[in-house]
């Protein structure tokens, strides 16, 4: 069929799926013609495809779907107009690359793909009503480089990840998302799997769990590495995150800025686990830094800057630091911006306690910015893990003698 055909690059349109096969690999050849690929590798292609052993079967390979807004054509996909049309003629494994430009649609994923930007940061998906980016049942998708903004929906406003699904998004910024009920930011169905790696989540708002609302985490769990969640407001608990049940952990997060009826981090139930990671400068009705009835477990290398008495007997591991709403910890973190990669950050001050106080066992390779983690930020000769979302390294920017106390606008490196 037509799907075991065109393994290796881009497949027709659904409109030319009724035609003769002949005509199909013209169309999808030349096709590829006109993305720039030479005549020369076009037919070579035409030979691989074509010549097969007698009774054999060609191998799938992944096809790159792409999306684009200049001569784009949903029916011939070369470039298609809409992510949807590229889903709608997509098999599992396929990537769909979407070409720099901002987007003013939204689409359902229900088929396991890789979706991303042609360049990191290059391309905006505004909703068009509902959640942004919605995945059915059982499916795979991997989200890498997008910013995902304007979502309205009841449950899941940027991104809505169905029952028994998983998801894995990367170096994106999901920001400015809006729900009536749960997951301003993020929703995790029952039963699904989510990696987040290298984003931001800011701006979002909800009821409950304006950033991120996990109902109960799959197989795989739920896991939060190198991000930053900051800004997002609900209106009753779990301003940054709500977690109803199943394991999840938080690793080298920054979690600043959120506002909440009740418990920035909110476990309903389950288990969180929690290492590496500064939660500061939030607001909540009474719990400032987390609540629930769940268990919260700290594994190390954080900064609390106000522990309520839930949160008080759980943060006593080994690199812990801790405040209390009457003497809160100051992180000395700069303000939310841009500072490299996709989405915002806050890079620490050069006096930051945050600073070399992380444990290095337990520390992410990378910080959000895709630096390397793991370097001498306190010019001590020790290389030592930060704790947060982003990584300083003063050693990259001066030369021998410098004075590291005094130095402003120090580079980052993440993880």
């Amino acid at each position: 069929g037509w799907r075991e055909s065109f393994r290796g690059g881009k497949r027709p349109g659904r409109a030319m799926l009724g035609s003769a096969r002949s005509q199909s690999l013209h169309n999808s050849l030349f096709a590829r013609a006109r993305n720039g690929i030479s005549a020369v590798a076009v037919f070579s292609m035409a030979a691989a495809l074509l010549v097969v052993a007698p009774g054999s079967v060609p191998q799938a390979r992944a096809a790159i779907l792409e999306v684009g807004i200049l001569g784009c054509d949903d029916g011939i996909g070369a470039p298609y107009c809409t992510v949807q049309a590229a889903i709608n003629d997509a098999i599992a494994t396929d990537v769909i690359e979407i070409q720099p430009g901002s987007y003013n649609q939204s689409f359902v994923v229900d088929v396991s793909v890789t979706i991303e930007a042609q360049s990191p940061g290059t391309v905006t998906i505004n909703g068009a009503g509902g959640s942004v980016i919605t995945t059915t049942t059982g499916t795979g998708v991997t989200l890498d480089g997008l910013r995902i903004t304007g979502g309205n929906a009841t449950n899941g406003g940027g991104v809505l990840v169905g029952p028994s699904a998983s998801a894995t998004i990367t170096n994106t910024q999901i920001a400015d998302n809006v729900a009536s009920g749960s997951g301003g930011g993020i929703y995790l169905s029952a039963g699904s799997s989510l990696l987040v790696d290298g984003i931001s989540v800011t701006g979002n708002a909800a009821n409950q769990g304006a950033g991120l609302y996990a109902v109960a985490t799959g197989v795989s769990g739920l896991t939060v590495r190198s991000s930053t969640f900051a800004s997002n407001d609900a209106a009753a608990e779990g301003g940054a995150y709500f977690q109803e049940a199943g394991t999840a952990d938080i690793i080298n997060a920054t979690v600043t800025g959120n506002d909440a009826g009740s418990g920035v981090i909110w476990v309903q139930g389950g288990t969180l686990g929690v290492r590496n990671t500064v939660v500061a400068e939030n607001f909540g009705g009474g719990v400032p830094a987390c609540g629930g009835p769940g268990a919260v477990v700290s594994n190390g290398g954080n900064l609390i800057s106000r522990v309520s008495n839930t949160c008080a007997p759980v943060f006593t591991q080994p690199n812990d630091q801790i405040g209390t709403p009457s003497d809160p910890l100051d992180p000395r973190l700069k303000g939310l911006s841009n500072n490299g990669g996709v989405g915002l950050s806050r890079v620490p001050e050069s006096d930051s306690p945050l600073l070399d106080a992380a444990d290095n066992t337990l520390a992410t390779f990378t910080d959000q910015l895709g630096n390397t983690r793991v370097v001498d930020g306190i010019a001590d000769a020790v290389a030592q893990a930060d704790i947060g979302a982003v990584e300083l390294d003063p050693l990259t920017v001066c030369s021998a003698g410098c004075d590291f106390t005094t130095i402003e606008g120090l580079s980052l490196i993440h993880i």
